[in-house]
């Protein structure tokens, strides 16, 4: 597309779904890149001399937001000039300029793109991700002297925790992506491309009806009874531990926020943060104004209300912390004992959300009914319980086949079977 690219035209522009660049009718070469995550940059295409045959290049200029359209066209044509004298500017700008360390960058990713586009958990994650990288020798350099072997090396010595192996490059993928929005490295340097991942094997499971009411008794036990306190393996010895201390029990509050969990599958985040103002028992629902997916409606079935009208209200949430004004942030240690009672050591809060999908996909609700449910803004995203859909399918073909194979045997059973057959009382009625 090509426009005389001005001031009102850049005020004017608006992301699409895919990525397209406006090339300036003035200056050849010169454009305005525009990506879906709303990023804009001025960048510039020219050929090398040499003919057709020369290499084409293209770069960044700059952020739209950090540097001016006069200014970016400057550049452009100072670039234009150096390539028409022979020189290649591109990459003497690569080496000329002061590249930050890679830890340095992390900070300043984390600060201005990350904490004002993603949510506060998306920006957890990626710090302790970085957090990572800053312990390697790699911290310290320069990422534009960061290359695809360095980040094998790093991804190699990461083997032991495959899944956080993976997601470190994607974070460090998706930061030399803004380095390259504010023209720090070139366009096409990002050294995270083509390192192969590790295979990541699905970690969803999914309860059946008994082991659904194990965790069930298990909750109940976590309320009264609880577990003998134990010490750890590694901790104090015998000795230093008190005499008489209590068995470890869960408060009733957690027990309830473990059963909503199954009730709604629902996020642990979702469930803790509960507003009372969000709560309207009278058309059972719980309205999110945010969630991971954005602002969501929570359906509440009878049992769950039931068990949100136990909780004291204390504050304006269903769950308070230690501080009234504020929410619980985890279920750690009560699920730690729920799992001890249960013999399930290797259960996540998060199957519990897999369970609630998995038995409304096998009871045949539907995926797009289990999606709405869930959250999910594409059904994709809940075709991972497509083969649980197949239940009462299955149910069906089983009676259909019982029926037809009565019907098949009938003509060859002889008198004395049908007879057999017969129940007694029928017999007697001759």
């Amino acid at each position: 597309m090509k426009k005389l690219i001005t001031k009102k035209l850049i005020d004017e522009l608006r992301p699409r779904q895919k990525e397209f660049v406006i090339w300036d009718t003035r200056l050849p070469g010169f454009g305005v890149r525009v990506r879906p995550s709303g990023s804009m940059t001025y960048i510039l295409q020219a050929r090398l001399l040499g003919g057709r045959s020369a290499r084409q290049v293209k770069a960044s200029i700059g952020n739209l937001s950090k540097i001016a359209l006069n200014e970016a066209r400057l550049i452009a044509k100072k670039r234009l000039f150096e390539i028409a004298n022979g020189s290649d500017p591109f990459v003497q700008n690569e080496r000329s300029a002061i590249a930050p360390q890679l830890k340095d960058f992390a900070d300043r990713y984390l600060d201005e793109h990350v904490s004002v586009k993603r949510k506060t958990g998306t920006h957890q994650l990626y710090a302790d991700l970085l957090q990572s990288v800053r312990a390697t020798p790699l911290a310290a350099k320069p990422i534009d002297q960061i290359t695809k072997e360095d980040l094998i090396r790093m991804h190699s010595a990461m083997r032991s925790t495959p899944i956080k192996a993976n997601r470190t490059l994607a974070v460090l993928s998706a930061m030399y992506g803004y380095a390259s929005d504010l023209g720090i490295v070139a366009e096409n340097l990002n050294p995270t491309r083509g390192v192969e991942r590790y295979k990541e094997r699905g970690r969803e499971t999914f309860l059946n009806q008994a082991q659904i009411a194990k965790i069930g008794e298990a909750l109940v036990k976590a309320e009264t009874t609880g577990i003998p306190f134990r010490r750890k393996a590694t901790g104090q010895s015998r000795k230093h531990i008190p005499k008489n201390k209590p068995p470890r029990t869960i408060d009733r509050e957690a027990a309830i926020a473990i059963r909503l969990l199954l009730l709604t599958g629902c996020r642990v985040g979702e469930i803790l943060s509960l507003r009372w103002d969000q709560i309207d028992t009278e058309r059972g629902i719980a309205a999110l104004p945010d969630s991971k997916t954005g602002k969501k409606t929570v359906f509440l079935n009878s049992q769950a209300i039931a068990y949100i009208m136990e909780l004291p209200r204390i504050g304006p949430f269903l769950f308070p912390g230690r501080d009234p004004r504020t929410h619980r942030v985890d279920l750690k240690r009560p699920w730690q004992i729920v799992r001890q009672i249960a013999e399930m050591p290797d259960l996540r809060l998060h199957d519990l959300r897999h369970t609630f999908a998995s038995v409304g996909a096998s009871q045949g609700m539907g995926l797009p009914i289990v999606a709405k449910l869930l959250g999910h803004v594409d059904t994709r995203m809940t075709e991972k319980y497509a083969h649980l859909e197949d239940g009462p399918v299955r149910h069906a073909a089983e009676r259909i086949g019982e029926i037809v194979e009565r019907a098949l045997d009938r003509p060859n059973r002889t008198k004395s079977q049908s007879e057999e057959r017969r129940p007694p009382h029928a017999a007697n009625d001759n």
